[in-house]
């Protein structure tokens, strides 16, 4: 296995919290099989990407860093109908999608913030 820059070993081991998983199917369903299909190949991408990379992925058009959260990044799903975003972390050498959702405002983000930084708090407390 390769190192990034000796922080991570690569490939990164991808968790998902329950609500993230939850989540994700309940936007699928909204969507037209042909949406789905879309969805979940670019699902598949970014998280290959993510695994493959480590945080050095975060330089990538489809990754950024949360401004003013200290270990809360976000993955672009889709750039357009509809507008998912996936709110991440890293844990150690490891990465937990804490939630995912359809943006369309900045309150959208906020919310999706709060509940991200509540999923976290399961994992560090051994909840989940």
């Amino acid at each position: 296995m390769g190192y990034n820059r000796g922080e991570y070993r690569l490939p990164v081991v991808i968790h998902t919290h329950p609500g993230f998983e939850e989540e994700f199917q309940d936007l699928l369903c909204k969507f037209q099989k042909k949406v789905q299909d879309r969805l979940q190949k670019a699902f598949r991408l970014r998280m290959r990407r993510l695994s493959e990379r480590g945080k050095q992925v975060i330089v990538e058009p489809y990754f950024e860093k949360l401004t003013g959260e200290s270990n809360l990044y976000s993955c672009k799903l889709s750039m357009k109908n509809p507008n998912l975003r996936i709110l991440f972390a890293f844990l150690g050498t490891d990465v937990v999608l804490l939630t995912i959702f359809s943006e369309k405002g900045r309150s959208d983000y906020n919310k999706a913030i709060r509940r991200a930084k509540g999923r976290l708090r399961d994992f560090h407390e051994g909840i989940v």
